[in-house]
């Protein structure tokens, strides 16, 4: 009889710990679309830059990031892979051949040191920002402009023109100063999307800017 009493003990704790598991699951909300993320905490962002002749997409959570970047090199189309976290970072180039055929370069890796420092850059540029975009838009006189159906500031940076987001921080275009003539549009942000956490809400926040 002490045998079949632990053993239904054994099963009642596991069906009540599957249902406790079960509520707390569904305590937290699926990722809903954000109209404002003020006051959210960025736990990842996902990007997409264009420039004159090159593309970019970047990656970035809180453990690691990578950054993929295709450009046309000598007639050449070049891929440019950089990967990291907390302990190692690693660049790889890949060119496509004429003959269709891939060629990669030997893979360059960086010191411990030069990896941190790659990966808390990376997260403030693109996660910290949404808490912390106060602060930078405060930084250096500005002009109000709309870009992209936005509100965005235009920044003089020495021979640059920056317009950044009024409502992220986030640069959505860089100009080149060029004697004589107006600016030329050096590199564009088309595609950012954050997801983001408020206590147990979840969301994200997107922008698409591809004028």
């Amino acid at each position: 009889m002490e045998v079949i009493h632990v053993k239904s003990f054994s099963i009642s704790n596991y069906l009540i710990l599957s249902l406790m598991i079960a509520i707390l699951s569904g305590c937290q909300s699926p990722e809903k679309p954000v109209a404002d993320p003020t006051g959210w905490k960025a736990h990842a962002f996902e990007g997409e830059i264009r420039g004159d002749n090159y593309s970019e997409h970047i990656y970035v959570d809180e453990e690691k990031f990578e950054v993929s970047r295709k450009a046309v090199v000598r007639g050449l189309t070049m891929r440019t892979i950089i990967e990291g976290d907390s302990q190692r970072v690693s660049t790889r180039v890949i060119w496509l051949l004429p003959n269709g055929q891939e060629h990669q370069d030997p893979p360059i890796e960086g010191d411990k040191a030069s990896t941190r420092r790659l990966l808390e850059d990376y997260k403030t540029r693109y996660l910290k920002i949404i808490e912390n975009n106060r602060e930078i838009l405060e930084e250096g006189a500005k002009q109000t402009i709309s870009f992209c159906g936005r509100e965005a500031y235009q920044v003089s940076r020495g021979r640059e023109l920056v317009v950044v987001d009024a409502l992220t921080g986030i640069i959505l275009a860089r100009y080149r100063a060029v004697t004589g003539s107006a600016p030329q549009l050096d590199r564009q942000l088309v595609y950012a999307r954050w997801r983001l956490q408020r206590s147990r809400e979840r969301g994200y926040y997107e922008i698409q800017c591809r004028q």
